[in-house]
C-alpha cells in the first residue's frame, strides 16, 4: 500500500511520468524496496510478458463491461459488474453496498 500511495503521489501531485520504468525504479528505491526496483530495472522476460498478459486481460475486462476511463471499478467473480465511478466519491457505504450487491 506504501508504494501505491507513493506512486499515487508522484503521479497527481509532483506530475512524474509513472509508466517510465526510471521512475517508478526511483520510486522503489526511495520507499527501500531495492529487490522490487532491481527487478523492474532488469526487464526480466518473464516479468514483461506477466505485466503484458495483465494488462491485455484487463483490457479485456474493461471492454466487456463497457468502461472507457478511470476510475474504473469492476466487482465480481463470474459475472463482472462495473460499478458507477460516482460511487468512489459518495459515502463510503454506498459503494459498500454496490459492491455487496455483486
Amino acid at each position: 500500500l506504501e508504494a501505491l500511495e507513493a506512486i499515487q503521489a508522484a503521479r497527481y501531485i509532483e506530475g512524474r511520468d509513472v509508466t517510465a520504468r526510471g521512475v517508478l525504479v526511483d520510486i522503489l528505491r526511495g520507499l527501500g524496496l531495492e529487490e522490487a526496483a532491481t527487478l523492474l530495472s532488469s526487464a526480466n522476460s518473464g516479468l514483461v510478458a506477466a505485466v503484458a498478459s495483465r494488462i491485455a486481460m484487463a483490457r479485456s475486462v474493461l471492454r466487456a463491461v463497457g468502461a472507457l476511463g478511470v476510475p474504473t471499478v469492476v466487482a465480481g467473480d463470474s459475472s463482472q459488474r462495473l460499478i458507477p465511478s460516482e460511487r468512489l466519491y459518495g459515502p463510503f457505504d454506498d459503494l459498500l453496498r454496490h459492491l455487496h450487491a455483486v
